[in-house]
């Protein structure tokens, strides 16, 4: 890997104040130490001011760039020691224990160092560097930069990345003397023969300082990989890239400047998936690994490259793809970057598998530690070394089955991000939650299980996320603590409202105040009327609301009556079981109908009538109104429609309307549904994708000659009892990607006469008639990785085709279900072919006495066993003689016990 080029302008700046803190330097004055730092901080000041003239010339001059190199590893190392000493005066002031503190500043203070892309057209490319540069497509507002724009377009060679670039780079330059000065850059000519592009290069060199070290860490991100902008503005403030500014803007609000800052430059661009991600193109990450040169290492890169002998001991970030599992040889090399300040997995999806070993071995050993995540792991315990990790600032435990954490995770005094969102187990936190002082941004999201916040919370005056507040009966949070969250921002779940009773206490919670909320769920869990009303006036004010819930609300018959002023701007809007609810607002009042409503859902609400008229609506959830009578009229721009358990529902109308605009359709317990008469005879819904029909007792048949969805990916069918067969011709649906039949007794699932879809990816079968299994040519379906299977073959012995011609399964397949199949014994036969085999899952199959043979396991990455009890015997931990196969397995569950939880797993 070729050493990145240096710029340390704004961190040398950075450390400079930190050197200059009087906090710091009143806590080392008694132990005589604060002559040294002012010391260092002279020799910093000499240095910074040949910096930019040594930046300028390092592409030039060998012994420069290894001066700045030099010069970079002692400011990292000077860095960390001046952050161990702020912790260290921290925790004196915390823990008022001045021995133990000086002792430990002792310590600190005797480990210091001694130290490939498509051309545009000439007129297509000016034109992009017009709109990148002046916001216009042409140069009619700027003719005297017009020849430079052409030259500056040639230099580029016409390739769109780099004129966007250039054009970011040039929004800056106002003369043409500055775009000349572009145009005429030393590095066009230094570049020539390296790998990335001069306009990206040239690019970069332009960007400030501050810019520059946060583009630099983003080389942690490998290609592809698509990020969030809060994720990583909380990684640069965790490096100290964001300093507070003197007028009193918050460093977040720094970050998101940076952010798009960088965005605008092109550096970064909007995922095409998902609105919320970003993603660097694969040149733009080129160039941030470039430039960051040893600090950054991805561990995926280094096992392909089989650079592991080759990398620098002084990494700094460290970051790796999480999908599956790891072994602990793999991170073994980890421990010996005693300066590593980034250990960040990444995964947009998915779960993976930690070694134990890494936590208890590794992750111990890394004391400078800032970034820290472990989310998606399959991780149930943490070990009481964490709390040691003294210098942590963003610690990301996400989606991880915690039940709670280590109590001396409140000694992480510096700790400003904690994400525990989707932590479905966890039940508590540490009780001395009020010793975190820097904390900023507390995400308890989806955590069902939490049904109590200590008090101390409410000291945490610093907090801007606070995703859940459960109101306290008796000692905990209460509704009124919220009146001192004044920086609050972004969405916040409160919940257990029953239990304000005073009035007063709902009015000092300030809700009005809390302007930057843009999501609030309301829920109460019991019925109580005296304060709803109170609650819900706070709002008023929160003129950013764009998506609010209700739940459980006694008395409340129209939703708008209930405010005294509704907030207008609402574009999500969700209520659930409210059991007096009659109208979500008047139909003869229009003035207080929402305008923006992009999705509506109603739950649980048996007194409700109708739903009025909501112009534009995109998505509609109905479920659990026993009395809805009607639908709105017009829902031609709807491209969501669920209907779930509205018994009185009349016929609607025919959904012809809507048939250039759905694209998902979900259906249950409508007794009395008739497709071809709601979707009409001849029209073609060729915009819907997903079409799920549920517990429809009335549906007997499809309509005649297919259905008349032509782009349809997902197809579910479930509990529809009188249903006699599949749709014709489902051998034209080339885009049907997922296929599920369940409970369909009258069903016979044959794909008879090669009726089955071709491209399908995943098919389940369940409690349904169907042919035998070597009669359904599964083994053609080549992109099919999931195959789930169960309540079928009352007599199947074992799992294998009769047929010796063919295998009963493809070689494609990755996930395999089996469940509810009572005299199964083996499985051997049908797995011979299975070598991308990974996720075995077999459920309620009591006669079943063996796994495959060891060979066929060998990519196995999950198994799962329940209700087998013959087998279970026999995959006993260190007893069963199955033991030895399944014991290298990552992810091992028996009877819903995994392996891995030794608290509660014999």
């Amino acid at each position: 890997m070729a050493i990145g080029e240096v710029f340390l302008g704004a961190f040398v700046t950075v450390l400079l104040e930190r050197l200059a803190s009087r906090e710091l330097l009143k806590f080392l004055r008694p132990l005589g130490i604060d002559a040294q730092l002012k010391k260092w901080r002279r020799t910093l000041l000499m240095i910074k001011a040949v910096l930019t003239d040594a930046e300028n010339k390092q592409t030039r001059n060998e012994a420069v760039k290894e001066w700045l190199n030099d010069l970079e590893d002692l400011a990292y190392d000077l860095d960390d020691l001046v952050d161990k000493l702020n912790t260290e005066a921290l925790q004196r002031k915390l823990m008022e224990t001045d021995e133990e503190s000086t002792s430990q500043v002792a310590k600190i203070m005797s480990r210091i160092p001694a130290y490939h892309l498509n051309l545009l057209s000439d007129n297509d490319a000016l034109s992009l560097l017009a709109q990148h540069s002046l916001g216009t497509k042409t140069f009619d507002v700027r003719p005297d930069l017009r020849e430079i724009g052409k030259s500056v377009v040639r230099r580029c060679q016409n390739l769109p990345l780099a004129v966007e670039s250039l054009g970011g780079l040039l929004r800056t330059k106002a003369s043409p003397k500055e775009w000349e000065g572009v145009l005429n850059s030393e590095i066009w000519i230094a570049e020539e023969k390296s790998e990335i592009l001069p306009a990206l290069k040239l690019s970069y060199q332009y960007l400030p300082p501050e810019l520059k070290q946060c583009f630099a860490l983003c080389a942690i991100f490998p290609k592809d990989y698509e990020f969030l902008k809060s994720e990583l503005v909380y990684i640069w403030m965790a490096e100290g890239f964001l300093k507070q500014s003197q007028e009193e803007r918050l460093m977040e609000e720094l970050g998101n400047d940076y952010f798009d800052e960088l965005l605008t430059r092109s550096f970064f661009q909007k995922s095409s998936t998902k609105t919320s991600r970003f993603v660097m193109h694969d040149l733009i990450n080129d160039l941030a690994m470039c430039v960051s040169g040893y600090k950054c290492l991805r561990l995926d890169d280094m096992l392909k490259d089989n650079l592991r002998y080759k990398i620098s001991e002084k990494v700094r970030h460290f970051s790796f793809i999480s999908r599956g599992y790891k072994s602990y040889d793999t991170f073994s090399s980890v421990s010996s970057f005693q300066n590593l300040r980034t250990f960040l997995p990444l995964s947009n999806y998915g779960t993976g598998y930690l070694p134990r070993r890494v936590l208890h071995d590794v992750l111990p050993k890394l004391y400078c530690i800032r970034e820290l995540s472990l989310s998606g792991y399959q991780i149930y315990e943490l070990p009481s070394s964490i709390g040691d990790l003294r210098h942590l600032r963003y610690f990301n435990l996400c989606r991880t089955p915690l039940k709670w954490l280590p109590e001396n995770v409140s000694t992480l005094c510096n700790l400003q991000v904690l994400i525990l969102e989707n932590c479905y187990r966890l039940s508590k936190l540490p009780a001395r939650m009020d010793k975190l002082i820097n904390l900023r941004h507390l995400n308890i999201a989806c955590t069902g299980e939490l049904r109590e916040m200590s008090e101390g919370i409410a000291r945490l005056t610093s907090l801007q996320t606070l995703s859940k507040l459960i109101v306290s009966k008796s000692s905990g949070l209460k509704i009124n603590d919220l009146r001192d969250f004044s920086l609050l921002k972004g969405e916040i779940s409160i919940e257990e409202l029953q239990h304000v009773v005073n009035v007063q206490e709902a009015t000092d919670a300030r809700l009005t105040n809390k302007s930057s909320l843009n999501n609030i769920e309301l829920k109460w869990s019991s019925t109580v009327e005296k304060c709803n009303e109170v609650v819900l006036n706070s709002m008023h004010n929160l003129t950013s609301l764009t998506q609010l819930k209700l739940e459980k609300i006694s008395g409340l018959t129209s939703v708008s009556e209930a405010f005294e002023q509704f907030p207008l701007k609402l574009e999500n809007y969700e209520i659930d079981d409210c059991e007096d609810l009659v109208t979500l607002w008047p139909s003869e009042n229009i003035v207080q109908r929402p305008v923006n409503l992009q999705r509506v859902i109603v739950k649980r609400c048996p007194e409700l009538l109708s739903i009025q008229e909501i112009v534009g609506i995109g998505s509609l959830h109905i479920e659990n109104c026993a009395s809805l009578e009607l639908l709105p009229d017009n829902i031609s721009s709807c491209r969501d429609l669920t209907i779930i358990k509205c018994p009185s529902l009349k016929m609607m109308t025919s959904l012809e309307d809507c048939s250039t605009s759905f694209e998902r359709l979900h259906i249950q317990d409508w007794v009395n549904l008739n497709l071809t008469n709601l979707m009409g005879s001849f029209h073609n819904f060729s915009s819907l994708t997903e079409l799920s029909i549920d517990s429809c007792d009335g549906l007997e048949s499809f309509p005649q000659g297919g259905l008349p969805i032509p782009n349809l990916r997902e197809l579910e069918i479930i509990g529809c009892r009188n249903l006699r067969s599949l749709p014709d011709r489902m051998e034209q649906l080339l885009s049907l990607h997922y296929l599920l039949v369940h409970n369909c007794p009258s069903l016979t699932v044959s794909f008879h006469q090669r009726n089955i879809p071709p491209n399908l990816i995943s098919l389940q079968i369940h409690s349904c008639g169907v042919k035998p299994l070597g009669e359904l040519d599964l083994h053609k379906l080549t992109s099919l990785k999931f195959f789930g299977l169960g309540s079928v073959y009352p007599d199947l012995v074992s799992f294998s085709n009769d047929n010796d011609q063919h295998y009963l399964l493809p070689p494609s397949l990755k996930i395999l279900k089996l469940q509810n199949l009572p005299n199964l014994e083996t499985l051997s036969k049908g797995f011979q072919n299975l070598t991308s085999l990974q996720y075995l899952n077999l459920r309620n199959c009591p006669k079943l006495v063996a796994l495959p043979m060891e060979d066929q396991l060998y990519n196995l990455r999950s198994l799962i066993i329940k209700d087998c009890p013959l087998l279970k015997k026999r995959c006993l931990r260190n007893e069963g003689d199955f033991w030895p196969i399944i014991a290298d397995i990552p992810d091992v569950e028996v009877d819903g016990c995994s392996i891995y939880d030794l608290e509660s797993c014999p």
